[in-house]
């Protein structure tokens, strides 16, 4: 269990002992021979839990690793990889959960903007790192796999995410389950900007945290509200239609975005305080040159029926290679059956293998004999006879997607780099950059232990196909709006290897190996 500082070691391991659960402390503060005895202890298995901070792990050698907890906000993604990359390394399941509030990253800010020592380069690199950290924990809806893969550069396909059952991370298991919808509230985000400037220059209180705003949103009658004549602005009680909840995700979104920004104060028993103020792009917000999109949960009736269709839906051109592929599987398997079994008279696949079991082989595009043979109705005896064909399609057609999706990812990047680039601002803050190549990408590809799992070429010879490399189009004449085949391109090679670690060990690809399970806790 990561804990954030070495108090929080302390208290952790305290609570677990007073559950029965032997645990220990690890932290700088202690003498050598204690931390040497409490590692040794922990690897031969006689505590359970160690509750430390980061300078415990480094060169550990326990393949057996069940849980990484992390009790509080990592400083990085970068950080939160390598951490994570300690579970499951000798291959069977084990989880990553990440316990978080919105409060460690004031917390965090402190020790960055306290530390007046280090140059302004570094500071903003160390900002960067914390705000790309919030984005994934506030995100509830991006597969884990993805987002930290897309932090080094690298592409990775969300329908892989759970190939093992129940290994999938937290946002893909509640994409399962429920509808995730992009509303527009920038209306009410402008209200809010507007009632955040009138507090902050006309009120009896002008400090007010996001906490407390929530409360003057949804019309709480508290001793503080009162006090502070926060019960006579024309926004109190404007948000009584949201939860605590959905209200406090509302305007942390509109931090993350800069609408809003919480001026960090120190009080007088060291505690950092943050204060709501008017970003540095509300003026963007307030005159309509930008718009906030409010992502919100659907009920549970109205749940997916498959965790690919929010890609379909919003992709057309992924849409269309699964058609593509269900329908070369169609033919192909066809072909096959006939010439395998020339004396019967096969009038449609339908009578060699499920409709349903080839849409969903599209869907999923396994690329191994392994992973094909956990989907529905691939029984041994057709495998036997088709899983070779079969594999020699979906192996081209998964590696078309991933071109597909490095595509994407790249200019996912570029557009961040411009966005970062145009921000600017004077308050400290600036949108993340999402780092690419370079030194974090040898560090992610560096350590791994394992081969690839994911993108492992399987069985059945590869049949040609017209395009080749750099790009061009595929045979399917779709002309310059089709998809591209580029396998001789860096993406290709960056998706090939996507699911390598930094930490992982022996066949799980690093800690991003399908035993793995992530979750944010809020």
């Amino acid at each position: 269990m990561y804990c954030f500082s070495q108090r929080d070691c302390e208290s952790a391991a305290t609570f677990l002992l007073k559950a029965g659960i032997k645990a220990a402390p690890y932290h700088a503060g202690l003498g050598y021979d204690l931390r040497n005895k409490t590692q040794n202890d922990w690897v031969q298995d006689k505590i359970r839990v160690v509750c430390a901070t980061i300078a415990f792990g480094m060169g550990i050698d326990k393949p057996d690793v069940r849980f990484v907890c992390h009790q509080s906000l990592p400083k990085s993604i970068e950080g939160y990889y390598q951490e994570s990359g300690r579970a499951g390394r000798d291959g069977d399941p084990s989880r990553c959960i990440l316990f978080y509030n919105f409060s460690d990253m004031l917390r965090m800010r402190k020790l960055i903007e306290g530390n007046k020592d280090i140059p302004r380069e570094t500071l903003k690199i160390h900002m960067d790192n914390l705000w790309q950290m919030v984005r994934y924990a506030e995100n509830i809806s991006d597969c884990r796999r993805v987002l930290q893969l897309q932090y080094f550069g690298e592409v990775f396909d969300h329908n892989r995410c759970g190939e093992i059952t129940n290994m999938r991370c937290d946002n893909c298991t509640r994409n399962l389950n429920s509808n995730m919808e992009k509303v527009d509230i920038s209306e009410i985000g402008k209200q809010v900007i507007l009632a955040v400037q009138r507090i902050s220059s006309r009120s009896q209180c002008r400090n007010i945290t996001l906490n407390q705003f929530v409360d003057v949103w949804r019309g709480m009658k508290n001793q503080k509200t009162v006090s502070s004549g926060w019960d006579s602005d024309l926004f109190y009680g404007k948000g009584k239609m949201y939860s605590a909840l959905e209200a406090n995700r509302i305007l942390k979104l509109m931090v993350i975005e800069s609408y809003l920004w919480e001026s960090l104060t120190i009080s007088r028993d060291g505690m950092a305080i943050g204060y709501l103020v008017a970003g540095n792009k509300a003026q963007n917000l307030i005159s309509g040159q930008t718009k906030l999109l409010h992502l919100t949960e659907g009920k549970a009736g109205q749940a997916k029926t498959d965790e690919v269709k929010d890609a379909k839906e919003s992709d057309p051109e992924l849409s269309q290679m699964q058609e593509d592929c269900f329908n070369e599987l169609k033919m192909l398997v066809l072909e096959t059956g006939r010439t395998l079994k020339p004396g019967k008279n096969i009038k449609g696949v339908y009578e060699i293998i499920p409709l349903q079991a080839l849409k969903q082989i599209s869907e999923k595009l396994p690329t191994t004999m392994d992973t094909l043979s956990q989907l529905e109705y691939m029984t041994a005896y057709r495998l036997s006879l088709y899983g070779e064909c079969i594999l020699g399609i979906t192996s081209e057609y998964a590696e078309m997607r991933m071109n597909h999706l490095a595509s994407q990812a790249h200019a996912f990047q570029l557009q961040r780099e411009e966005d970062d680039f145009a921000m600017g601002g004077e308050d400290g803050f600036s949108t993340p950059v999402i780092q690419s190549g370079g030194r974090g990408r040898d560090k992610a590809r560096g350590s791994g232990r394992g081969k690839s799992r994911y993108f492992k070429k399987g069985g059945g010879g590869k049949r040609k196909r017209s395009g080749g490399q750099g790009g061009s189009t595929s045979k399917r004449g779709r002309g310059s709006g089709g998809y591209t085949s580029s396998r001789g391109s860096a993406s290709t090679s960056r998706g090939a290897s996507a699911s390598r670690g930094r930490g992982g060990g022996g066949g799980t690809s690093g800690s991003m190996g399908m035993p793995k399970r992530f979750g944010v806790n809020a």
